[in-house]
């Protein structure tokens, strides 16, 4: 049975100290300077668990401690560009994705997918915190994640595992992701049905149209390919993905 304290118990220990950080074009990253001492905490369950929490949230999703996990998602990604049957590569990102979970159904899933770090990720963040801002202001994080918590990306990661699952029991695409950035690579079909946002399940994750529109419309033979239809960034579609990028030939693509 999982011990769960009372709020007022440890509260004093979740409060944050709010730090807004400039990203650039008028956009704000909020990240929460905890205590020490649960920071220390939180170190501490996060060497402890690395075992358990890598486990849980399988191979397709490698930001929860995997050793070199950005290297080997882009070198995964790599080797599918050249493969035969892929056509077509989706890259997605997540709109404000640590801050907008769902964050009852995220302790829910780590209840479900792992039991042992359930107890500290519960009496974290089964209420909201207090979050002081410059000016004596305080705001209250009830959703999403604390970034600048050293399990944050556990948390997150651990949170999409049965949405990454479904898509991946759904479809017949080759997806790789780390933390709210996924990349879908397959047959024409199978892209357009992964990233469908009416097929995809229900989840607390939007897509970033900012992030995402960056390279998705390309000009070949006087005609527009605009697959920027819902949050495509990246979609160049050609038999040969690795051939297509040293001589482009318009004749042997596709459009939508």
């Amino acid at each position: 049975m999982h011990r769960v304290h009372r709020s007022y118990d440890i509260e004093p220990i979740l409060a944050s100290r709010l730090i807004p950080l400039n990203k650039g074009k008028s956009e704000v990253r909020p990240i929460g300077v905890g205590e020490v001492l649960r920071r220390i905490i939180g170190k501490c369950v996060t060497k402890v668990l690395k075992q358990d929490i890598v486990e849980s949230s399988d191979s397709l999703q490698v930001c929860a401690g995997q050793k070199s996990g950005s290297e080997a998602a882009v070198h995964a990604v790599y080797n599918l560009f050249q493969h035969e049957q892929t056509d077509a590569v989706m890259l997605v990102d997540a709109s404000n994705a640590f801050n907008s979970v769902n964050r009852a159904a995220a302790l829910h899933n780590i209840r479900v997918l792992c039991p042992t770090l359930a107890p500290f990720v519960i009496n974290t963040y089964r209420l909201p915190a207090r979050l002081s801002v410059a000016g004596g202001k305080e705001l209250v994080s009830a959703e999403g994640t604390t970034q600048g918590d050293p399990l944050a990306m556990s948390m997150y990661a651990l949170s999409l595992q049965p949405l990454i699952s479904r898509l991946q029991a759904a479809t017949q695409v080759n997806q790789c992701w780390f933390a709210d950035d996924a990349t879908g690579c397959g047959s024409l079909d199978d892209v357009r049905q992964w990233g469908n946002g009416k097929r995809m399940p229900t989840v607390s994750l939007q897509a970033s149209g900012a992030h995402c529109r960056e390279e998705g419309r390309i000009i070949l033979n006087n005609r527009v390919l605009d697959p920027c239809k819902s949050f495509v960034r990246y979609f160049k579609i050609c038999p040969s993905v690795s051939t297509w990028f040293k001589e482009p030939k318009a004749s042997t693509c596709k459009y939508i």
